[in-house]
């Protein structure tokens, strides 16, 4: 007596279906981190290039000034100190040794 069944996949058979998913996967994921990093490549050239003139002209346009503004400041503060006779002072942030010698 002959039987017409369908024959049964091979045991194997959701395995590959599994991994093919697997490997689909994990292809995507790597062409889309191939393009991350060529995107972070092409970001870094462009820093490198870009951030130090930008770095150097910035400091030079803004250093001069900052210097001088410092300069006065300290000049007025040396001619303008600011007399504590009489006045209460807080002194915070030490719990011992106020007018020790550290050795």
């Amino acid at each position: 007596m002959q039987c017409n069944a369908i024959p049964s996949p091979p045991p194997n058979l959701n395995f590959t279906l599994i991994s093919a998913a697997f490997a689909t996967t994990i292809s995507f994921f790597f062409l889309k981190h191939k393009q991350t990093v060529a995107m972070m490549d092409l970001v870094n050239s462009f820093l490198n290039l870009a951030a130090p003139p930008f770095t150097f002209f910035t400091m030079l346009l803004f250093l001069p000034p900052w210097i001088f503004f410092k300069f006065c400041t300290r000049i007025l503060r040396t001619l303008f100190s600011e007399v504590v006779s009489g006045k209460v002072v807080l002194i915070t942030g030490a719990s011992s040794g106020i007018g020790e010698v550290p050795f």
